[in-house]
This record gives C-alpha cells, sequence and structure tokens, in this order.
C-alpha cells in the first residue's frame, strides 16, 4: 500500500475504488468513504471501534441515511460543497452522530461526480493533508467516471420502465413488481407521482444533478424520476399521512435548489393521489397534471394548491367542461349578462364572479372592485333583472360559480 513517503502514491493504477479509499486512509491517516453524487456508498477505508455512528449507518445501508443528509443541507455544509472546488471542513453535528469530517466533491467540466469523505477520528487534517486529498480526487475521478457511464445505462433503464408505468404499459401490480425486481429497484409500498414544472428544458449540466438534488429534498424518497418537455417528473414515496405534507415540503426544496443553480424563472409543482397498486401509477400522474393545468388556468386561486386532493371543487371542472362541450351547454343567464357587456362595454359577468366568490358580501366584493357598495348593489339589481337571477337562491349561486369556473377551461383544453 502506498505510504505517505510515497509522493507519487496518487498516480498508481488502482483496481478499484476499495483500493484507492485505503490508499488516501494510509496517506491521511483518517477514515475515508467514496461515494457517488447521489451519497450511495461505492467504497470505504477501514476505521476503528470507535467511529461515528453516522459512518456505520452509512456502510450498512449503503448510503448516507436520510436525517443526515437533511441535517448537512440545514446546516449549509452541502451547499458549499456544491460550490467549491476545495475541501470543506464539517464540524461535528452531535444530533445525527457526525463527527468532525472534511469533505470535497470529484468534478467533472463542473458536474459532481461524487465525493470523498475523511473522517477525523484521532487527528485534524493538516494543510499538507488537503493538498494530498486532492490528489486523491484526481485519482477517483477516473473510476467514477466509469461508475457514472454504467450509472447512466442503469438510469436509462429506470427511466424506461418509469415511463412505462406512466403511460400504463404495465397494465398489473404484479407486472410492474415483476419488472422491478429484474431491475433491482425498491419500489415503495405506497407512492404518489409528482411533477415539477418550469418553463423550459432544464440546462444539460443541472439535469446531471438531479440524483444528487433528489437526496437534498427532505424527508421524502424519490426512487424513480423522468425528465420531460420542461418537467420533472417524480415517484415519491408516502409512507403515512404525513408523507403528503411532507411531500410539499420536498417539491418546494427542490424547486428551490433548481431555480437556484439555474437561469430557470419559475417552478410549480403539482402532485397526485397515493396509491398502493402500481397500475394506478398512471392516474396518479394524470392528477398530478390536472392540478398543473389548473394551476396556470387559476393562479390566484390555487396557487398554495400542490396535492390534487386540495383542489376542492376544482378538480371536477375538467369533467364539468368536458360534459359542457360534448352537450354544447352553456348557461343560458350568463350567454345573457355576457350578451349585454359585450353590447354596452359593461363588466357585469366580472362583477357577479367577484361578489360570488366574495360569498355574496356586498362591503368585501365591493373594496375588492374598487366601486362604492352603492354602485355595486346596483349592479347586481341589472344582474338579477338581465339574467334572471335570484341571487337569494343558493342553488342558483353554486351553479353560476361552477358555470364561471369551467367556462375559463375553455381554450385550451386541459
Amino acid at each position: 500500500m502506498p505510504m505517505p513517503s510515497d509522493e507519487l502514491w496518487y498516480q498508481r493504477s488502482f483496481d478499484s475504488l476499495e483500493e484507492l479509499a485505503d490508499a488516501i486512509s494510509e496517506v491521511l491517516r483518517c477514515p475515508v468513504t467514496i461515494e457517488d453524487a447521489s451519497f450511495r456508498l461505492l467504497a470505504y477505508s477501514s476505521h476503528t471501534p470507535s467511529t461515528d455512528p453516522a459512518r456505520i449507518a452509512t456502510i450498512i445501508s449503503r448510503r448516507v441515511p436520510d436525517h443526515v443528509i437533511a441535517s448537512l443541507w440545514k446546516e449549509g455544509v452541502l451547499t458549499r460543497l456544491m460550490e467549491s472546488d476545495e475541501p470543506v471542513r464539517i464540524p461535528g453535528i452531535a444530533e445525527v452522530g457526525l463527527g468532525p469530517r472534511v469533505a470535497v466533491s470529484i468534478r467533472r467540466s463542473g458536474t459532481v461526480l461524487g465525493h470523498i469523505w475523511v473522517i477525523e477520528e484521532n487527528r485534524s487534517l493538516t494543510e499538507e493533508d488537503l493538498e494530498q486529498l486532492l490528489l486523491g480526487v484526481s485519482a477517483a475521478r477516473t473510476k467514477l467516471l466509469q461508475h457514472q457511464t454504467q450509472r447512466r445505462k442503469e438510469q436509462e433503464s429506470l427511466q424506461d420502465f418509469f415511463w412505462q408505468l406512466l403511460t400504463g404499459h404495465l397494465r398489473s401490480h404484479a407486472a410492474a413488481a415483476e419488472k422491478a425486481a429484474r431491475l433491482q429497484v425498491s419500489l415503495p409500498a405506497s407512492f404518489a407521482t409528482a411533477i415539477l414544472q418550469f418553463g423550459r428544458e432544464l440546462p444539460e449540466k443541472l439535469a446531471g444533478e438531479i440524483p444528487y438534488l433528489l437526496s437534498a429534498a427532505g424527508r421524502i424518497r424519490f426512487p424513480l424520476f423522468a425528465l420531460h418537455q420542461g418537467q420533472l417528473i417524480l415517484l415519491a414515496e408516502c409512507r403515512d399521512a404525513r408523507s403528503l405534507r411532507d411531500l410539499e415540503e420536498s417539491l418546494a426544496q427542490l424547486g428551490r435548489l433548481l431555480l437556484e443553480r439555474s437561469p430557470l424563472k419559475s417552478c410549480v409543482a403539482g402532485a397526485g393521489l397515493v396509491y398502493e397498486d402500481y397500475s394506478l401509477l398512471e392516474q396518479s400522474y394524470r392528477e398530478a397534471q390536472t392540478v398543473l393545468g389548473l394551476r396556470a388556468r387559476f393562479p390566484e386561486e390555487t396557487s398554495h394548491r400542490v396535492l390534487y386532493r386540495d383542489l376542492g371543487f376544482y378538480r371536477w371542472l375538467p369533467l364539468f367542461h368536458e360534459h359542457n362541450e360534448a352537450g354544447r351547454y352553456a348557461n343560458p343567464s350568463l350567454e345573457k349578462l355576457r350578451a349585454y357587456d359585450r353590447e354596452h362595454h359593461g363588466s357585469l359577468i366580472d362583477t357577479l364572479e367577484t361578489y360570488l366568490s366574495c360569498d355574496s358580501n356586498l362591503k368585501e366584493a365591493a373594496e375588492r372592485l374598487h366601486i362604492h357598495a352603492n354602485s355595486l348593489a346596483y349592479r347586481l339589481k341589472r344582474i338579477t333583472e338581465i339574467g334572471g337571477i335570484d341571487l337569494a337562491s343558493m342553488d342558483q349561486k353554486v351553479t353560476l360559480y361552477l358555470d364561471l369556473k369551467t367556462d375559463k377551461l375553455k381554450s385550451p383544453r386541459l
């Protein structure tokens, strides 16, 4: 094995990442782990029985535990690691069992391939040690490029599998489970489909960082993902009732991370219902798309609604629209008001919708319309006369309100 006195140790031909991890460990006299960009463990050196719990958990599960990743993001460690080519010193974080460390990213053309972590178990690294660590990065780069090539092929197979699920080509839960087993994919017992929609396609470099960023997105695990026409489509694990709120937070965090690292200007999230049968994944995907479509058409009303289950009556609007289109139905009262507005350049339709949106509160509606309450009262009188509407009837008000919302879906179709 190379010794610290071997100044060209990093130029040796290493048969494996395990051999390289042992070499770096012997040079630095500290335990070493090498991980890919998604925090999956690739290789590790030996350590003493007193090593910290975070390292032991990583070795057992072959991946850095989610709560450790979340803590590193919270402390700003991973942000510094992503943005710097230099080693980053990490103080211990006792609550997650993490002792003092030094970490450095392994990059190629600006893209993070992985990381080397050095546990300062019995000693702190000197400046000379840090220079040796950077030499280890050079030695690791080739090995990680080989790993990335293999991983890219695996990821293409996984994305193909995911698209088969999204498009309903695997028509039974058993067929999905059988294919997942062949691909060695751990499908969650319960899941939802989630989508992050951007204004345009993600830059290629950013797309390459998706696996890395998914690990930073909070408590939710995303086993599968796909990119399509400016959308990041995700399979999200949802174990319990709390998971859906965790999913909202994870999508918000992931969106922020992507926007911070790109020229993209906007990000909108949507997620379908939770299912346990993978033959229903296509349905969850359609529900997530429905959320995005409704958020685009009703940006103010649905600005904070990410989950399909939280859409309320809005989730039924596409069905109402489809039914109305098939029967060429139009609300006769609203048609009369539109005709009056066209002829007299009026705003009775907007007035009616605002009044109904304010739950028939005259004062609130007048303030929202920026008119006097008396002027609103006069408009409402004209609305009842022209449209033949009884604003004291809850049935009529509900029907009018739903028809006003449904009419906004006429073009383009959801």
